[in-house]
């Protein structure tokens, strides 16, 4: 969300106004939206903007567990064992909390931003959701949308654009704005080639990292000894820095804790600990984020360095994202 600038428009150069954005969000993390929101609205201020949630069976809970835990222990992710069980026992099946309801602070930044929102209905027994709309889920991970659901969703976010037509006309000349302050990232992860990271260290080395549905992926490996990155601050002012790195849902959790050391271009040092956490859940290798500090224009050292006992896979940097130090305060991270 803070990388709207380096995801839309990393050279500079792209001037296409879009008429309709579509945001879809995690609804127990409201913060980075509103974030997003304002960013989009700032870029595209005539734009018509539509918030959306999916709900997937994934979250649902059954029996006390996650469906994705309970498929796991005990149907070895059969799609078609689930809906014989759901069948069977739906009253042991309910929607995970944090689903419903809606927060009503989503509804607030879409008032803010002159936005809507659009909630995919569900039923309010979980296991009849399930029944009535398997299909619109993908039969092998019954997460990721099936056409017949994207189907489902283009035509509901269809139906919003039509209502915000119908209360406002679009202009004929729609105005483009600006990303504010920019931002500069650098995500490794469908790009080796990513280029805001300079390192001579034998330590530190660009690898692939294969997924469970056998798309490749990539990440800037820390080997076991630490290793050092040069960072640039290419902007004439300071920025804040954030590392995206590789953890675990699950256990064991795999990959060490590190300690990073930002030295900046002014001498300035700034320590983080970035420390992998256990979570008592499925096992599913995730990305998330962790604050180092304040880079001033130029060349910055990162060094990392790790604690605790050696684990079995390296430390994996997903991406580097230089931003707004304003914004890091907005997006709460």
């Amino acid at each position: 969300s803070m990388c709207l600038n380096s995801l839309m428009d990393s050279n500079g150069v792209d001037n296409t106004i879009y008429d309709v954005v579509t945001l879809e969000f995690f609804p127990t993390n409201p913060y980075y939206l509103r974030g997003l929101a304002r960013r989009v609205r700032e870029r595209y201020p005539d734009a018509i903007i539509v918030l959306y949630r999916i709900w997937t069976p994934r979250e649902m809970i059954v029996a006390g567990e996650s469906v994705f835990q309970f498929m796991n222990k005990r149907l070895h992710e059969n799609a078609e064992e689930l809906q014989t069980f759901m069948d069977e026992h739906g009253q042991a099946v309910s929607w995970n909390p944090s689903l419903m309801p809606m927060s009503e602070e989503v509804q607030e930044i879409a008032n803010e931003v002159g936005g809507f929102v659009f909630d995919l209905k569900m039923a309010l027994q979980a296991s009849k959701a399930y029944q009535k709309r398997s299909d619109w889920f993908g039969a092998t991970d019954m997460h990721h949308l099936s056409v017949k659901g994207h189907i489902a969703v283009a035509q509901g976010i269809k139906r919003i654009v039509k209502e915000s037509l119908a209360l406002k006309s679009y202009p004929l000349e729609p105005r483009l704005g600006t990303y504010g302050a920019g931002d500069d990232c650098t995500n490794w992860f469908l790009d080796p080639s990513a280029y805001n990271a300079k390192y001579t260290d034998p330590n530190v080395q660009i690898n692939p990292m294969y997924s469970d549905v056998g798309n490749t992926k990539f990440t800037l490996e820390i080997g076991q000894g630490g290793g050092e990155i040069v960072v640039t601050n290419k902007f004439e002012g300071d920025r804040f820095l954030l590392l995206s790195y590789m953890t675990i849902l699950g256990l064991p959790n795999d990959y060490p804790n590190a300690v990073v050391t930002l030295t900046t271009s002014i001498g300035s040092v700034y320590e983080a600990e970035l420390n992998q956490e256990d979570y008592k859940q499925p096992t599913i290798h995730i990305s998330t984020v962790g604050k180092i500090g304040v880079i001033t224009p130029g060349d910055n050292i990162i060094r990392f360095d790790f604690i605790g006992p050696q684990k079995k896979l390296p430390f994996r940097v997903v991406a580097i994202e230089i931003v707004p130090v304003e914004s890091v305060e907005i997006f709460d991270v």
